[in-house]
């Protein structure tokens, strides 16, 4: 699913919180690697939809008060950061 549609389903589903998963991790796209998430995040920003991104590998409670953070913003090429 592209990002969009990750986002209305998670809505149509009336998902409490969202997990995006496997963004960035294959070469397969003619974006680049950070554009699904950080359309995600600033979707999810826009209309206050719970959004976990934990880092990779990262062990998450969904039950417990998970902060997420925008790891990958520091990451992101200088002229292409939001």
């Amino acid at each position: 699913m592209h990002p969009a549609e990750s986002l209305q389903a998670f809505k149509d589903l009336q998902a409490r919180v969202m997990v995006p998963i496997h963004w960035g991790m294959f070469r397969l796209a003619m974006h680049a690697w950070y554009e699904p998430i950080v359309y995600m995040a600033d979707k999810a920003a826009e209309q206050q939809l719970r959004l976990v991104t934990p880092m990779m590998s990262e062990t998450v409670q969904l039950s417990a008060d998970y902060r997420s953070s925008n790891w990958w913003e520091p990451l992101l090429p200088q002229n292409q950061a939001p």
